[in-house]
């Protein structure tokens, strides 16, 4: 299980990276476990035009950071207090990269990814 939904996210990974598509989560060196959604950052006040195409190509995304996920309160600091962590958490998108994911529902994802980066929609490194 977690094998193929690993295989899955480093796919998601290197389409990702061959097109310089910012990500904000990134996997630790150390973890053995792979969460089975795949994070990109989506261009302000874009959302709705991401979440639009998406269910148009039958693609399940998540918001599950609409809001400034909880965090370990290093030195009694509140991330969520800060307004860049805020904003960014409004514009993260969740692409599913679990082990269930057929062949074709992991070609239509990829392709919706390449059509959002198309479509000037998607934060990269460069324009971050």
């Amino acid at each position: 299980v977690f094998r193929k939904t690993r295989r899955n996210n480093i796919y998601l990974q290197l389409i990702s990276n061959d097109l310089n598509i910012k990500v904000p989560v990134e996997k630790s060196c150390f973890e053995e476990i792979v969460s089975p959604r795949f994070s990109i950052l989506v261009k302000p006040n874009k959302i709705k035009d991401v979440l639009n195409l998406a269910s148009k190509r039958r693609i399940e995304i998540g918001r599950w950071f609409d809001k400034c996920p909880p965090s370990k309160n290093i030195f009694d600091i509140d991330y969520c207090d800060f307004e860049i962590t805020s904003l960014i958490c409004l514009n993260i998108i969740n692409f599913p990269c679990y082990w269930t994911l057929s062949k074709e529902e992991l070609r239509r994802i990829k392709d919706l990814i390449i059509e959002l980066y198309a479509k000037d929609l998607l934060q990269t490194n460069k324009n971050f």
